[in-house]
């Protein structure tokens, strides 16, 4: 079986195991590679083995926008980070409870995600839509436009899991 992950083609491969994930980096493309006791154990391995992955991932690219923000914005601190399973919205920011990120966003590549990140990171300075809002996103990601537009058919590329 073949998925994307960060954009780019993944192959997810199925053996015998103890129903962990692990992934393999090579030179040119990722694996994932599923040891299961039963077979009925991988889809929710499957979403395991890409959660853990995108968490990680995505921490590091929230440490990026904020250290990114901080060099406008003082005293903004880096908030926690929390993965969500919403069917209609890639991100959110509260105050109170950090910035959820939907895992899915993993299937998207790198440039799609950074503007679901710096999107959310600007809510750290302004918790609206105002023009203010948009000023900060594009101080953190001059092309979000471009990335903004992408992100309307990001549903197309992302597979029903």
């Amino acid at each position: 079986m073949q998925i994307s992950v960060l954009g780019r083609p993944c192959i997810v491969r199925w053996t015998a195991g103890a129903n962990r994930a692990r992934w393999v980096e090579h030179f040119d493309h990722r694996e994932l590679h599923l040891h299961l006791r039963r077979e009925q154990d991988a889809h929710r391995l499957l979403l395991r083995g890409l959660q853990d992955y995108a968490l990680p991932y995505f921490a590091g690219r929230l440490d990026e926008y904020v250290f990114r923000l901080q060099q406008f914005e003082s005293g903004v601190e880096r908030p926690p980070l929390y993965l969500s399973n919403a069917r209609t919205r890639w991100g959110s920011c509260s105050r109170l409870s950090g910035i959820r990120l939907n895992w899915r966003l993993i299937h998207l590549p790198h440039q799609q995600i950074d503007y679901v990140v710096a999107h959310e990171v600007a809510h750290l300075v302004e918790m609206n839509h105002s023009q203010h809002f948009w000023r900060v996103v594009q101080a953190l990601m001059p092309d979000f436009q471009v990335q903004r537009t992408a992100m309307k058919l990001a549903n197309r590329i992302i597979p029903a899991l």
